[in-house]
């Protein structure tokens, strides 16, 4: 399933989508389709078009109230030893996304992690960029 970004290529993420990401995905939109069908339907009725700020369809994930266990990695890298600490860390993203996508690929006692779990995938959105001072 291609996802269309305006971030192309590099950050193209037609490639985080696996099983997992597929569901989220094809859930979040049927939600957002019934929004949007609730909202056409009171439109037309009421031709009331203040429902449309009642309906948060593009207010911030809160990603705490979705999902009951989450995994915060912060990639640190100090400016004075590498010169482009953003790409450093880009790329260490991906290892980790890579090596999470393998890990509940993995057998254990004959069972693959990923028959355990509901879902999971990567949220790659939340990236802040912080400086630190180094003081020696």
């Amino acid at each position: 399933m291609p996802i269309l970004t305006s971030l192309f290529p590099e950050q193209n993420t037609a490639h985080n989508v696996n099983e997992f990401t597929l569901k989220i995905i094809l859930r979040e939109m049927k939600k957002a389709y019934h929004l949007m069908d609730e909202f056409n339907f009171n439109e037309t009725k009421n031709n009331n078009k203040s429902k449309l700020e009642k309906i948060h369809l593009f207010d911030e994930l809160n990603y705490k109230l979705i999902y009951e266990h989450f995994l915060i990695i912060e990639c640190i890298s100090l400016s004075f030893l590498n010169k482009n600490p953003e790409i450093r860390c880009s790329k260490i993203k991906s290892r980790i996304r890579i090596g999470m996508t393998n890990w509940v690929d993995e057998e254990i006692n004959n069972q693959k992690l990923k028959d355990c779990l509901k879902e999971y995938h990567v949220l790659t959105g939340f990236e802040r960029k912080k400086t630190i001072k180094y003081e020696k």
